[in-house]
């Protein structure tokens, strides 16, 4: 297996994004002081998933992002890639193999194996038995090798366990043996629980008996409520229907006495012409008897002018004694008339006030 680029954009000081080619043999990086050379240890450690900001040389996760400059704004994310040769040590069917981390100026991280998102976990796993980790020899910072020369002998043992290959089965071994831990207390758990459950099986099975009951009598309350209510809607529906029909004969009745109304109406309007016809007759027959009884006070007045007159002659008072008797005929005629249609208006105004209270009735 072996490193053959690295690429990087927005870490540390790198604003433009760099690409670095690892030949075989040996890579030698050279440049004067503040360059950016320790940035590439630090971008390589980085992306292998190491987590303590102060071993990048930082303080704070925002450190990792370019901070930008004079003539540069900052960036909002830090993005490295490692591409490795593989030869068949990465546990992956992949001839090259690709990891990358990204970082967000919000705090949000991203970890991708050739392009697919992954957890930090899937990394340390991947390089597990390889001896190129975060904390492994293969990637020694600055300053470091004062402080392995230094370190006690437990802390050269991983180191030398790391180098060996054996820091995958070791955490193998923890998770292993956290798990078992886990699943003892699983254990113990479980049958506290089961403990309590068989203390309350007893009870339980009273309510679970009562349940029961109480399911049974529910159901047969609810088909007796059923059937009352089915019960209740038929005798609505058949009470429904007679006032239907009650009220299909009252709308006949009131139309019946609409009719009535209307045609007792009718009638009240051809009495009330009748009326006025009778009253235009009598009007005429006052006038005719007026003008008669004026003609007879004429007649009057001529005889007793004519009684005075001694001088008469017979003819002429027969004459008039006729006339006179002719007056008197017509005037008993006219008077007899006029209280025939006295009394056939009378009857009319009786029949009218019939109907007026028959109608509001």
């Amino acid at each position: 297996m072996q490193l053959k680029r690295l690429e990087a954009y927005g870490f540390k000081s790198f604003a433009d994004k760099i690409t670095i080619e690892f030949d075989h043999g040996i890579t030698a990086i050279v440049g004067p002081n503040g360059s950016g050379k320790s940035n590439i240890t630090d971008a390589v450690r980085w992306v292998l998933g190491e987590q303590n900001i102060r071993n990048l040389r930082g303080t704070r996760s925002e450190d990792i992002i370019f901070a930008g400059s004079a003539q540069r704004r900052p960036l909002n994310i830090a993005e490295v890639s490692l591409i490795f040769d593989n030869d068949g040590t990465l546990p992956v069917d992949f001839r090259e193999v690709a990891v990358t981390r990204r970082l967000y100026r919000s705090g949000e991280s991203e970890y991708f194996i050739n392009r697919s998102r992954c957890r930090l976990k899937d990394i340390y796993q991947l390089f597990a038995d390889t001896g190129i980790g975060h904390d492994g020899m293969s990637i020694i910072g600055q300053n470091r090798m004062e402080d392995i020369l230094n370190s006690r002998p437990e802390d050269r043992r991983v180191f030398f366990e790391e180098t060996a290959g054996i820091t995958k089965f070791r955490d193998r071994k923890r998770e292993t043996v956290k798990k078992l831990t886990d699943t003892e207390a699983n254990l113990l758990r479980v049958q506290d629980i089961m403990q309590e459950i068989e203390t309350q099986l007893e009870p339980l099975a009273r309510h679970a008996e009562k349940t029961r009951q109480y399911n049974a009598l529910h159901q047969e309350y609810q088909k007796c409520k059923l059937t009352k209510f089915a019960r209740s809607a038929r005798r609505e529906a058949d009470r429904k229907a007679a006032n239907e029909e009650k009220l299909q004969k009252v709308r006949d009745e009131a139309l019946g006495f609409e009719t009535a109304v209307k045609r007792a109406a009718a009638e009240r309007e051809a009495m009330q012409k009748e009326i006025l016809e009778l009253e235009q007759r009598m009007k005429t027959g006052a006038e005719a008897n007026e003008s008669l009884r004026q003609k007879l006070e004429a007649a009057n007045r001529e005889i007793a002018a004519l009684e005075e007159r001694q001088g008469q002659s017979g003819a002429e008072k027969a004459r008039i004694e006729a006339r006179r008797a002719e007056l008197q005929e017509a005037l008993v005629q006219s008077v007899r008339e006029i209280g025939r249609l006295s009394g056939e208006a009378a009857e009319k105004k009786r029949k009218l006030t019939e109907a007026d209270a028959h109608a509001a009735g």
